[in-house]
């Protein structure tokens, strides 16, 4: 478990969808990061940052610039990555360039009140039985270096065709079996032995109540994905937890 400084003043970020082809998303960002590397004693970012990513090799300009503010930035403070849908094939030399560290999910840290269980969130979505069988394939490490031992036009072309079956079986699918299952928060939170779980990934923000076995009554904060004119921010300080919106 992440022990953290008393009274330190945290943040949870998810779902930016960062790409070259959004320049106000990218934008907001940026801003992001220079107003609160000050404000902030640590920032998780719960999973996709970036709208895809196919190797530390493959980056242009823009998201180049993410990759040096975010170098700047943690400078300043620490800055905790967990993998998304979109870009778990972000390895050390992202790492490196960016000064930040990727850590595993599911992670425990200590809070000002409290242990929280840190996410993405996909995990919990096991009502999706296409996206779990997929993902299952796609986090092997034979896959993973098949992947990046190919050529970038291929890799390319790959992400291009899995991206097109998604968007059409996401048409074809009822909203719900994507969200996060009720059964499946509470195994991760009872197995965990936390009263707190913070995830992204449904772009569904909440602050939901579940019944442990036990009786005991637990929160589940989910983060919202970020737009172009704006974000979301969930702050951990001595006032508790809060949501901020980034303009």
């Amino acid at each position: 478990m992440n022990a953290l400084n008393s009274h330190s003043t945290i943040g949870f970020i998810s779902d930016l969808h960062l790409a070259e082809e959004q320049p106000e998303r990218i934008a907001l960002f940026l801003r992001f990061l220079e107003k609160y590397s000050s404000q902030l004693d640590q920032l998780y970012i719960l999973g996709d940052l970036f709208e895809v990513w196919l190797g530390d090799d493959l980056t242009s300009a823009p998201i180049k610039s993410v990759i040096d503010a975010l170098k700047q930035a943690s400078n300043l403070l620490p800055i905790n990555i967990i993998h998304g849908n979109r870009d778990f094939l972000m390895g050390t030399q992202f790492e490196k360039l960016s000064g930040c560290k990727i850590v595993d999910e599911p992670l425990i840290i200590n809070l000002e009140r409290e242990a929280a269980l840190l996410m993405h969130g996909d995990l919990l979505c096991i009502d999706d039985h296409d996206y779990m069988e997929m993902r299952k394939t796609l986090r092997t490490p034979t896959w993973i270096d098949s992947f990046l031992n190919k050529s970038c036009s291929e890799r390319l072309s790959i992400a291009k065709e899995l991206r097109q079956k998604s968007q059409m079986a996401i048409q074809n699918k009822n909203i719900e079996i994507m969200d996060a299952n009720s059964a499946e928060v509470l195994k991760y939170m009872e197995q965990h032995h936390v009263e707190l779980l913070i995830h992204g990934h449904t772009h569904r923000t909440a602050i939901h109540h579940h019944t442990l076995s036990t009786g005991q009554k637990v929160k589940r904060y989910v983060l919202d994905e970020w737009h172009d004119d704006h974000g979301q921010l969930l702050i951990s300080d001595k006032n508790g937890l809060h949501f901020k919106t980034v303009y």
